[in-house]
């Protein structure tokens, strides 16, 4: 058994798909008027968007994207005009991470494992 996909209700899977194509580079590899799945850069999907009622809070919502460094991801995508809510910092869990908010309101971390 693999993990194959998370999918996340919410009240516009369109601006989803923009905001990640565009700030994280995913791609659409299937989308419907209701639904839209992304995948990182290897092509494998990864979250999926669907219309529908959001969760509560969605801060308690985190998607995490690994990175080859994140303090040139954080510069380079700040560069581009994408408003942090946290600066790359070293985590006791063994992870270095810079997150932001998506436009529905879930945590994105980018992260580097600490060597």
């Amino acid at each position: 058994m693999r993990f194959s996909l998370v999918t996340v209700f919410v009240a516009d899977p369109d601006e989803l798909r923009d905001w990640y194509t565009e700030w994280l580079a995913l791609t659409v590899t299937s989308e419907t008027s209701r639904f839209v799945q992304l995948a990182d850069q290897s092509g494998r999907p990864c979250v999926a968007f669907h219309r529908g009622a959001p969760v509560g809070h969605p801060g308690q919502v985190q998607l995490h994207f690994e990175v080859d460094d994140v303090d040139l991801e954080y510069e380079r995508l700040q560069n581009e005009g994408l408003i942090f809510d946290e600066p790359p910092t070293d985590k006791p869990w063994g992870w270095r991470v810079a997150a932001v908010r998506d436009p529905a309101g879930h945590i994105v971390e980018l992260v580097t494992p600490l060597e």
